[in-house]
């Protein structure tokens, strides 16, 4: 998925997104997340898994149990947060959005 985010990376800016945000390629428990990141500028990229619908009915959800486990998250869960520069890696909403938060100045 392209980059997301203010900062420059909407835009198509140079600027490398030290944030990576993991979820299914819905609005769903992400999109807080997105706001918030989006409302204090703070550059971001996405990683969208996809749901696929398996013959005879169901859903494969592959391509985001072939990746789970590799990410180094101590709950593997969706959405989940990587920050590159600080070594932070967050699962769950509410934890991802008061990282966000205290990124952004509002601790």
């Amino acid at each position: 998925a392209p980059p997301r985010g203010s900062g420059g990376m909407a835009g198509g800016g140079a600027e490398e997104a030290r944030l990576t945000l993991g979820y299914w390629a819905i609005r769903g428990l992400g999109q807080p997340c997105r706001l918030v990141a989006e409302y204090l500028g703070l550059p971001y990229s996405e990683r969208l898994y996809r749901l696929r619908p398996k013959e005879g009915g169901g859903w494969d959800r592959s391509e985001w149990f072939d990746e789970k486990h590799k990410l180094g998250l101590d709950f593997p869960n969706l959405p989940y947060l990587i920050d590159g520069d600080a070594g932070v890696k967050l699962t769950q909403t509410h934890a991802i959005l008061q990282y966000l938060s205290e990124l952004g100045g509002g601790g």
